[in-house]
């Protein structure tokens, strides 16, 4: 009976030191709409700082994702560091550091009370928000979205960053490092007890490229180019997708139609609509020509609600119209019409097919 309540004992301390070494060297994830840059599998500061790094935050990980910020019509990156709390009471800071095309780029983030964080440059700072694994909170870890306007810091589409780095500070004196180790009380660098191929693994994105703020959803038209004649409708379908495997969307979608044109989807001007992870609809794009002779792009602009950006286009081209209503229809003139579209149930829920990942 001894033997078998040592063993069972010894079992359950294996099971509890393994869950201890998960927690303490991985950190969770990244979101699905987010590219990881560089990581730190060690839990180097002992917990709060106490240990090490002169009391800085612990860093755990680096993530970035491109975004639109429809409110200001422009490009913007979020950098989310994530990482353990320091000791309190203490001005803690963060640098994330990376090389861009005219030299290195500095976002500073200031906390003094381990609540209220600052981000320079930055146009908005989200959170400290709870950090998870699985659906377990990941005990005190935190994370940060930063958003800062790409014009910016001097940045464009098909621009290189890379060295990505964060350094953590306490005051002035400086403490964690990611990737690396952390810096001891003399000014020297800790020892990391982890094989050269470990530590290289840290640095998981040597370096990325702008591509604007694509791979959120999908945008598409049956057709690219169409026939329409004055006073009558012609109808193509369009597919929009939530591409995200783990989070849902809220998708919306302008509809810029050029002179002598009026484009509807399924009738409606309007709608509200939230797209569960990886769901598809499809649905209906009327246009109707009122001008002959008129035409041009038609352009579909898909936005989300996590900064997703897509465009399509459609080239339209008015005829004119049989001789029984050429009489009705020719000479009308219709200025340029855009219409808000925010793809949803489409509200009735007949009148856009959907579907559902399998």
């Amino acid at each position: 009976m001894a033997a078998a309540r040592h063993i069972f004992l010894v079992f359950c301390l294996t099971l509890l030191l393994g869950s201890l070494v998960v927690s303490a060297h991985e950190p969770p994830r990244p979101r699905g709409f987010e590219t990881r840059l560089v990581t730190d599998q060690n839990d180097d500061c002992g917990g709060h700082g106490e240990t090490g790094c002169n009391g800085s935050h612990d860093l755990l990980a680096l993530s970035l994702r491109e975004a639109w910020l429809p409110e200001a019509e422009e490009h913007a990156l979020v950098f989310a560091p994530w990482m353990t709390p320091g000791q309190p009471g203490t001005t803690l800071e963060e640098r994330i550091i990376m090389d861009g095309p005219d030299g290195e780029i500095v976002i500073i983030v200031t906390t003094d009370d381990g609540e209220t964080f600052t981000a320079e440059p930055s146009l908005r700072l989200e959170g400290p928000y709870p950090l998870f694994l699985g659906d377990e909170r990941d005990g005190d870890r935190f994370g940060l979205d930063i958003t800062v306007a790409r014009n910016t810091l001097g940045l464009e589409t098909g621009d290189t960053l890379s060295g990505f780095r964060v350094e953590a500070f306490v005051g002035d004196e400086p403490g964690d490092v990611m990737p690396g180790t952390y810096v001891l009380p003399d000014g020297g660098m800790a020892e990391k007890g982890k094989s050269e191929k470990a530590r290289s693994a840290e640095t998981v994105r040597p370096d990325y490229t702008l591509q604007g703020p694509t791979g959120y959803a999908r945008l598409a038209p049956a057709e690219t180019a169409v026939k329409v004649t004055v006073g009558t409708t012609t109808t193509v379908g369009v597919t929009v997708e939530n591409r995200l495997r783990d989070m849902e969307q809220e998708i919306g979608i302008v509809v810029e139609a050029p002179s002598g044109v009026t484009a509807t989807i399924n009738g409606n001007t309007s709608y509200t609509a939230t797209f569960a992870p990886q769901e598809e609809r499809s649905g209906l794009l009327d246009m109707t020509g009122d001008t002959t002779g008129a035409g041009g792009t038609l352009t579909l602009r898909l936005t989300t609600g996590l900064g997703g950006l897509e465009e399509a286009t459609v080239d339209v081209t008015v005829e004119p119209a049989t001789r029984d209503d050429a009489s009705e229809a020719d000479g009308q003139e219709a200025p340029t019409v855009t219409v808000l579209i925010v793809v949803a149930t489409l509200l009735s829920g007949t009148s856009m097919a959907r579907r559902r990942p399998r």
